[in-house]
């Protein structure tokens, strides 16, 4: 089996390469860091809208009991 050899340009091709490769990969994750943060914005304000929705089913849902007990012994 021959060997390589890694001469300094080689060598600094290879990091060259690598460091683009880093860098490509800091740009992803930063792109995805950013749409995580866009769905959990995006989640709490449909999470607010769902609160809001089943706090007025609540209240309908009391006002009708109430409403029953009243016609029963009223």
């Amino acid at each position: 089996m021959e060997r390589a050899v890694w001469t300094d340009e080689r060598i600094d091709d290879g990091f060259g390469s690598l460091r683009g490769d880093v860098g490509e990969l800091r740009e992803d994750l930063r792109e995805v860091r950013h749409e995580i943060r866009d769905m959990r914005t995006e989640m709490h304000a449909e999470l607010s809208t769902m609160k809001l929705f089943m706090l007025g089913q609540l209240v309908t849902i009391l006002a009708a009991i109430l409403a029953s007990a009243i016609a029963l012994h009223g």
